[in-house]
C-alpha cells in the first residue's frame, strides 16, 4: 500500500511538473513577443553622421545631398504606407565646435538643415553633441520652427535632471503602434563629451535607457532606439538593458574609418537589431521588419526557410518567423534630385558663394 501511494505521488508530481515546462515554454518573453500576436510589415528608412553635408560629396562618383535624399524619402513612402523616417543624429553641423570665420556659415547651414528635414517629413531625430554646437536653445528654436520632433531622454542642463528635449514619441506604422526616443553617450573614447563650463551635461544612458524602454512598452509595439553612441557601447548596453527591438547609432567621433557598406550592415545582439550608416550622408539606409505571428525574433530573410509542408503554407500562408531585410541606397548621379529641394539648395549655395567673396574667405559649402 505504502508503494502504491508513493507511486501515485510520483505520478501527481511528474504531472504538476509536465504541466509546469509546458507553461514555461510556452510563455514567450514580453521582450520577443507582442501580446496581441499581429502579423504584418513596416519599414524604417533612417540616416545619420549627415554632419551638415547638404550637396553631393566631391568623391569621383559624387554620393549625398538633400535634394537625392528627398527623392529616396519620397519614392519609398510612395511605394509603402507603413514607412517612418528616422535619424540617429549628428545631422546639422560638420564639427561638434565653432570657429571663424566659418561659423556664421554652419549656422546658416544647420537653419537650411532643419528648413530642409521639416519639408522632405522626418518623423523624429536625436539630439547629439554635434546638433547642439550652437547651444540647447538654437535647437529648441528650430524644433519650434520646423517641427522636426528632436529628441533625447537624457541631454540635460547643468546640475538638473529633467531633459532639455522631449525624450520619446508614439506613431503608428501600419498596424504596429511604435515607439522611438532618443539618446546620447555620456563619454566619448573614455572623455566626457560635454567638459568643463558646457551648460549641458548628460544623465546615465543604461538608466535612461532601462527607464524609457518600461514606460514605452506598456502602449507600443514595437520600440526604437536612436542612439548617438559608439558601436561597441550599444552592444554592450543592449545586453544590460533589453526589450529594444531596433537600434539605429550614430557614433561619437568625427569620421568612420571607412565608408564601406560592409563594414555597416545589421549587428544582432540577442533580440535586437542595430542598424547605422556610414558618414557624409552619402547612403538612406532601409529597413525592413516582417513581423509574424507576434514574433519579435527576427532573422535574416535571405537565410529563411519555411519548412512547412506545402498544403499547410496554403491554407495558412502567414509565416512562422519574423524577418528583416536591410539595403543602403546610394544617393549617386541615379538618383533623379527632388527639384524643390534642388532649388533650394542651389538659390542657398549661390548666397553662401556671394556672401565669401565679399569678405575674401575660402570657402565650399559641401
Amino acid at each position: 500500500m505504502m508503494k502504491r501511494s508513493i507511486s501515485l505521488i510520483a505520478l501527481a508530481l511528474a504531472v504538476v511538473s509536465l504541466f509546469s515546462c509546458s507553461k514555461e515554454a510556452d510563455n514567450t518573453p514580453e521582450t520577443s513577443k507582442m501580446p496581441e500576436g499581429k502579423s504584418g510589415s513596416f519599414t524604417i528608412v533612417y540616416t545619420g553622421n549627415i554632419g551638415g553635408k547638404v550637396r553631393p560629396c566631391g568623391c569621383r562618383i559624387p554620393l549625398g545631398g538633400l535634394a537625392r535624399r528627398s527623392a529616396v524619402i519620397n519614392g519609398i513612402r510612395e511605394e509603402t504606407d507603413n514607412a517612418i523616417v528616422l535619424d540617429s543624429g549628428a545631422m546639422l553641423y560638420p564639427h561638434f565646435y565653432l570657429y571663424p570665420p566659418y561659423d556664421y556659415m554652419s549656422k546658416l547651414v544647420a537653419h537650411l538643415m532643419a528648413e530642409t528635414v521639416n519639408n522632405i517629413g522626418v518623423d523624429a531625430l536625436n539630439v547629439s553633441s554635434y546638433d547642439v554646437v550652437n547651444s540647447a536653445d538654437s535647437l529648441l528654436a528650430f524644433d519650434s520652427k520646423y517641427p522636426g520632433h528632436w529628441l533625447s531622454a537624457n541631454v540635460v542642463r547643468k546640475n538638473t535632471t529633467e531633459p532639455v528635449f522631449t525624450p520619446d514619441m508614439e506613431l503608428d506604422a501600419g498596424d504596429f503602434h511604435v515607439g522611438v526616443f532618443g539618446f546620447m553617450a555620456k563619454k566619448s573614447q573614455g572623455i566626457n563629451i560635454f567638459t568643463g563650463d558646457h551648460p549641458l551635461d548628460v544623465l546615465d544612458p543604461v538608466e535612461t535607457v532601462r527607464k524609457e524602454t518600461e514606460k514605452l512598452k506598456n502602449s507600443c509595439d514595437i520600440i526604437i532606439a536612436l542612439a548617438y553612441m559608439d558601436l561597441d557601447d550599444v552592444k554592450e548596453l543592449i545586453r544590460q538593458v533589453p526589450g529594444i527591438n531596433v537600434v539605429i547609432a550614430s557614433h561619437t567621433r568625427e569620421h568612420n574609418p571607412s565608408s564601406d557598406h560592409r563594414f555597416f550592415q545589421p549587428v544582432m545582439v540577442d533580440d535586437t537589431i542595430i542598424v547605422r550608416c556610414p558618414d557624409g550622408g552619402r547612403v538612406v539606409g532601409r529597413l525592413d521588419l516582417s513581423i509574424a505571428r507576434g514574433s519579435l525574433k527576427f532573422v535574416d530573410h535571405d537565410g529563411y526557410v519555411d519548412l512547412r509542408p506545402e498544403a499547410l503554407q496554403k491554407k495558412d500562408p502567414t509565416p512562422i518567423q519574423s524577418t528583416y531585410t536591410h539595403e543602403f541606397i546610394d544617393l549617386g548621379p541615379s538618383i533623379d534630385s527632388d527639384p524643390v529641394i534642388l532649388d533650394k539648395v542651389s538659390a542657398f549655395a549661390k548666397m553662401i558663394d556671394a556672401y565669401t567673396k565679399s569678405r575674401g574667405i575660402e570657402y565650399r559649402m559641401q
